[in-house]
């Protein structure tokens, strides 16, 4: 017998039926992934698709039960149905931590990489030479709000400003050397993210 999955919502209620749905004895069962992204699910590795075969992963083993005397076949009937619930349900929660972390990470690598396009675009907006300037957005109302490169709509200006102290004014190629850390410190938050989606892709 043999099953396919989309990883979602219904995979619970589609798997523990088919676990359940098993006749006695049939107790290892299989996964195979195909390109996509379709989940196998089967007790007979042999049904799978041609060139499968080397793919597989065995997912669930549950213990087989010989036959006995009919006064004890309903306790122990109840058994082997618990004891496949209980090994579907466990599948299925760590199936389930493992798509969650998935999603995790691919949120935090869009941040990333978001956060690391705003610092690549603000370095080629800041010369390097040791002229003072500042960061600033334009307000609804039409005036200028200091602000830093990574502000949505940042302007970088060496341009007199008598509302802002000189104290506050940065030399561009110190504010260039603050970007290019930013980005370096970026760069190997995203080579980590995506090493750890890498194993968590390798688990699934």
């Amino acid at each position: 017998m043999r099953t396919k999955l989309w990883l979602g919502s219904t995979i619970a209620v589609a798997l523990l039926g088919f676990v359940l749905g098993l006749p006695d004895g049939q107790a290892d069962f299989y996964k195979w992934v195909d390109e996509t992204g379709v989940v196998w699910l089967t007790d007979d590795p042999d049904s799978l698709p041609e060139g499968s075969q080397n793919e597989i992963e065995r997912v669930m083993v549950i213990e087989k039960v010989e036959e006995t005397p009919a006064q004890e076949g309903s306790t122990l009937r109840e058994g082997r149905e618990t004891e496949r619930r209980s090994s579907a349900e466990s599948y299925l929660a760590t199936q389930e931590r493992i798509s969650d972390e998935k999603k995790r990470l691919h949120e935090k690598i869009s941040d990333i990489e978001t956060d690391l396009a705003t610092a690549q675009s603000a370095l080629k907006r800041v010369a390097l030479t040791d002229r003072r300037g500042y960061w600033f957005v334009v307000d609804p109302t039409g005036k200028r709000v200091p602000a830093t490169y990574r502000d949505p709509g940042a302007i970088w200006s060496t341009q007199t400003w008598p509302a802002l102290p000189r104290s506050a004014w940065t030399k561009e190629s110190e504010e260039r050397r603050k970007i290019i850390s930013d980005i370096k410190r970026l760069e190997a938050k995203l080579d980590e993210s995506k090493r750890e989606l890498e194993q968590a892709t390798r688990s699934f």
